[in-house]
């Protein structure tokens, strides 16, 4: 394993210690019942050939059920269990739920608008029904340099301009061949923006996968900067040729430096930074959104760790710093960038520097701690010119202690959240986990404003109630430290008697059931819209219903049909859509059931 992938994986190993909350789907009994059917083209009615069949119960997990059409289309499941469930059909060229995703603060969820094949059995009943398979969108061009010569595994990144927004398209991975040619498949309607990666990966030490794209050098029609990109517009089965990139001949540059401590001037390893273009779109990626999405996955089966691959090419390309403190970012074009440096100081650095000594820096600390990690970001213009000697200096970082108290109850192990408006989610969202006796210290944290809150998920009918310091509270307004400052005293208060909402969203339009859309439920409280314990995120299941546990409160309800996943933040989503949002008040341990609506998505 690479050093760069250690520190990916560092990153990641917070969820992977947090309580069980990704569960193991669950088995299900014997059953009797068949489904059968055919599945054509939605647009001439003629069969799609030896397709792959697929049932799910809920697009947050894996298929149940996996089968092949023959050369007529057919297709037959036996022994299915009862229940409701989605048929799906997949082979090269259409548009399928699983075959673009869209990752944001909302979580993990189909970037594909479609519609969805349901069914519903009674475990010895035989239905048959009709899969329309809708044709796929494709891309094609070729990518040269000036002088015709191909550019040879040029990396494709892809943007799409939905409701308004620029976000990451994310589908399989796709680069040039040995003539420059690429083609990208499976796209639905919309408009894209096409750019390429030609340049070198940091010494092979930013790369995780193959399928890592890495700073994008020109987008079509030929520049830098995806402001000034030609959309490419995309109808349902429609193939765009001749989107054609030619790269110009202004050498790529570097930006490269060393990396420090603040208060000593001595160099920070091990450490690592991280370079990602300024305003250029991305993938609202952090711990804190696949965190969610596990927490908050009602059906579990764990696909978060299935998509692993697929996420993980949306980090901005980092690696670890040298011995010596320095780092270096080559094949870079023009353009303003933002450079993150992040390391961990060593465990006796704080204590050392407030008694006026010097911090240890022997080289014992041999691995980046992710409960203490500190961050510093700087912003670069590269023009003409390398930028060499960049000093980044790490800051000191702050201290909270505290104690999580659960009512009635021994302490429980809770995920304790640090967030800050503007501030580097990445790093931020590394969940922290108290002792067992309750006590907690968080540790490296940055100055300014901090948000505290709270993840309990996993444990059965708990819910964050408070977050109090003195008389502050902490939920409601952040704390504020300063570089090198301890605050003792917070206390995280636990509470049990979760309430349970389940319900069912159908279509205005003829009532049918909108399976696989989004339900998100955000505490009314304006105050509280930044917390992520004051959200709940549910996924309905082939018959348009759900179900989600929150703790008590008054709630706004929002829904979307699926493959409409928000694009915006969630804070400004819920700004946005607050006035027509449904309410809903619920008492602890109370069960609730309400029925929503939702328009079908305009073609």
């Amino acid at each position: 394993m690479t050093s760069t992938t250690k520190i990916r994986m560092l990153l990641f190993i917070a969820l992977m210690c947090l309580p069980s909350i990704a569960a193991a789907q669950k088995e299900t009994p014997a059953a009797q019942s068949i489904i059968t059917g055919r599945v054509v083209f939605a647009d001439t009615g003629r069969p799609v050939r030896r397709a792959t069949l697929k049932l799910y119960t809920s697009m947050r997990l894996g298929p149940t059920r996996t089968t092949a059409a023959n050369i007529r289309g057919e297709f037959r499941f036996s022994e299915v269990s009862a229940g409701s469930y989605f048929v799906v059909a997949e082979a090269a060229g259409l548009l399928f739920p699983r075959s673009a995703y869209a990752v944001n603060e909302f979580g993990i969820g189909s970037d594909t608008e479609m519609e969805h094949t349901q069914v519903t059995v009674d475990g010895s009943n035989s239905i048959r029904c009709e899969v329309r398979a809708f044709r796929a969108g494709t891309i094609k061009g070729t990518i040269t340099y000036v002088d015709k010569e191909p550019v040879l595994a040029g990396r494709i990144v892809l943007f799409r301009r939905k409701g308004g927004v620029v976000v990451p398209f994310l589908t399989e991975a796709a680069s040039t061949n040995d003539r420059g040619m690429y083609r990208i498949d499976g796209l639905p309607d919309g408009e894209y923006f096409v750019g390429v990666a030609a340049g070198r990966l940091p010494l092979g030490k930013a790369r995780v996968s193959q399928e890592e794209v890495g700073i994008p050098t020109a987008y079509y029609p030929g520049v830098t900067d995806i402001s000034e990109a030609k959309p490419i517009e995309i109808q349902s089965g429609s193939e765009i040729t001749g989107i054609n990139i030619t790269l110009n001949e202004n050498p790529l540059r570097e930006i490269s430096g060393v990396l420090k401590w603040r208060n000593t001037g001595k160099v920070a390893h091990p450490a690592a930074v991280i370079i990602s273009r300024k305003n250029e779109p991305r993938v609202d990626l952090s711990l804190g959104t696949l965190y969610e999405s596990m927490a908050n996955d009602q059906d579990g089966g764990g696909s978060i760790l299935r998509d692993f691959s697929l996420v993980s090419r949306s980090v901005p390309p980092f690696l670890m710093v040298e011995k010596n403190g320095e780092w270096k970012f080559i094949d870079l074009p023009p353009g303003k960038y933002v450079v993150t440096a992040f390391g961990a100081p060593p465990k006796d650095e704080k204590a050392n520097t407030r008694d006026g000594a010097a911090a240890d820096d022997s080289g014992s600390h041999q691995r980046i701690d992710p409960d203490r990690v500190v961050f510093q970001q700087v912003e670069l213009t590269l023009e003409d010119e390398d930028l060499t000697d960049v000093t980044i200096e790490l800051p000191v970082g702050s201290r909270i202690l505290g104690t999580v108290n659960v009512e009635g109850s021994e302490p429980i192990k809770a995920s304790i959240l640090v967030d800050q408006r503007g501030g580097n989610e990445l790093l931020l969202s590394v969940p922290h986990h108290n002792s067992p006796d309750g006590s907690f210290m968080l540790d490296g944290l940055p100055t300014g404003e901090v948000i505290l809150d709270a993840d309990v998920s996993g444990f059965p009918d708990s819910y964050l109630k408070s977050i109090t310091l003195g008389g502050q509270d902490l939920l409601r307004e952040p704390i504020v430290l300063t570089e090198g400052a301890e605050v003792a005293g917070v206390r995280i208060n636990i509470a049990k008697g979760l309430a349970l909402l389940t319900g069912r969203v159908q279509f205005k339009e003829d009532a049918a059931p909108a399976a696989g859309g989004g339900v998100l439920l955000v505490k009314a409280d304006s105050k509280l819209w930044h917390l992520r314990s004051s959200r709940r995120f549910a996924m309905t299941n082939a018959a348009g219903e759900f179900r989600v546990t929150c703790a008590p409160g008054e709630y706004l309800v929002f829904t979307w049909p699926a493959g409409n996943q928000p694009f915006q933040s969630i804070v400004e989503f819920v700004r946005l859509q607050a006035s027509t949002a449904r309410t809903v008040t619920l008492q602890s341990k109370e069960e609730k059931r309400i029925e929503l609506t939702v328009a079908k998505p305009k073609k």
